[in-house]
């Protein structure tokens, strides 16, 4: 009766270099913000590391949306994992890590995991691929 979320970025025909360059900045925010994901951290504080290194390569205003949030009984669920959150990750909790950026007339990249806060770092349980599929 527990719930998942995962996103990843699918593209059809081939892929420009800017729209891969977009893809590259989401996948280093989500690995620096994994980085960072440990029981204690403040979410607002976990939302600002994917924030900065997205708005590094020039993209920051096109990251609209909050970072994450809790997964359980529902998809969407305490701790919000956002700017605007209070809330400090605990031992145990589910969040889902998700930046994304989307650019009008471009497109958009999102990449979503599902893990679990631990003391020394997250445990992904999430298990596909990161990279985008292009069909």
């Amino acid at each position: 009766g527990y719930h998942s979320d995962l996103t990843r970025t699918v593209a059809l025909g081939s892929v420009n270099r800017e729209r891969k360059k977009m893809h590259q900045v989401v996948l280093d925010a989500q690995r620096r913000t994994m980085d960072a994901v440990t029981a204690g951290i403040h979410a607002r504080a976990l939302d600002r590391v994917a924030r900065d290194s997205i708005a590094a390569a020039g993209l920051g205003k096109y990251f609209s949306h909050a970072l994450g949030h809790g997964v359980g009984l529902s998809v969407h669920e305490r701790p919000r994992v956002s700017a605007l959150s209070d809330e400090v990750l605990r031992m145990g909790n589910v969040i889902t890590v998700e930046p994304g950026v989307y650019v009008p007339k471009l497109g958009g990249v999102r990449i979503e995991d599902v893990v679990v806060v631990g003391r020394d770092g997250p445990r992904v349980l999430s298990n596909s691929p990161r990279s985008m599929i292009v069909l």
